[in-house]
C-alpha cells in the first residue's frame, strides 16, 4: 500500500517526539541547481532526487521521514553554465553536518543522504563520515541514485546512447517521466 510520505517540515513538535520513538530512517535528498544543456531546466537534479525520495518514503512511510531537499550543492565546474549556483565544498560539508547534527539532537539515529549530483558525492560522503565519527550513537549513509544496482540494470535495458552523464538520455528520460 502506497501512502503519503511523512514530511519533516509538516510535523509538529509533538509528532516529531512520537516519530523518533519508531526509529525511522531520515531521507535527505541532495542535489544542486545547475545548467543541464539547452533542453533541461536547472532544477533537473532537484526534481529527480525529490521524486525518488518521495516514492521511497511512500513505499515505507512507517520506516521513513522525508526531509526537504538540499537544493544548492557543490558545482564549481558548472559555474560558467547559465543558472548554476554553487557553494564551496567545505561550506557544503558543514551545512550538511549541521542538518545531521540537528536531526541527531532531536533523537533521530538513522540518516540517509540520497544524492542526485555527481560532485556532491565526495562532499556528502565526507559529511556522512564526519557525522558518524562525531555522533557514535547515530548512523549516516549516502547513496547516489545512479549507483543503485537496480537502476544500473534498468538503464542497461533501455539505454540507446553510449554515454551516460550530465544532461544525458537518462536524466532527460527521468525528468520527462516525472
Amino acid at each position: 500500500m502506497i501512502t503519503n510520505p511523512v514530511q519533516f517540515q509538516k510535523l509538529t513538535d509533538m509528532e516529531i517526539n512520537e516519530i523518533v520513538k519508531r526509529d525511522p530512517v531520515v531521507i535527505i535528498p541532495a542535489a544542486t541547481l545547475e545548467d543541464h544543456g539547452p533542453h533541461l531546466p536547472i532544477d533537473t537534479d532537484v526534481v529527480i532526487t525529490e521524486a525518488i525520495c518521495e516514492k521511497l518514503c511512500r513505499m515505507i512511510p512507517e520506516e521513513t521521514v522525508l526531509m526537504p531537499c538540499i537544493k544548492i550543492g557543490y558545482s564549481p565546474h558548472h559555474i560558467d553554465g547559465p543558472g548554476t549556483i554553487t557553494i564551496e565544498w567545505d561550506t557544503f560539508i558543514r551545512y550538511c553536518k549541521d542538518i545531521t547534527r540537528s536531526l541527531i539532537h532531536h533523537g533521530f539515529r538513522r540518516l540517509l543522504f540520497v544524492n542526485a549530483h555527481g560532485s556532491n558525492h565526495p562532499v556528502l560522503d565526507m559529511a556522512a563520515r564526519l557525522t558518524n565519527v562525531e555522533n557514535p550513537e547515530a548512523r549516516c549513509a549516502l547513496v547516489s541514485w545512479w549507483n543503485l544496482k537496480r537502476v544500473q540494470e534498468a538503464v542497461r535495458n533501455f539505454r540507446e546512447s553510449e554515454i551516460t552523464g550530465h544532461g544525458c538520455e537518462l536524466e532527460t528520460s527521468l525528468y520527462l517521466a516525472i
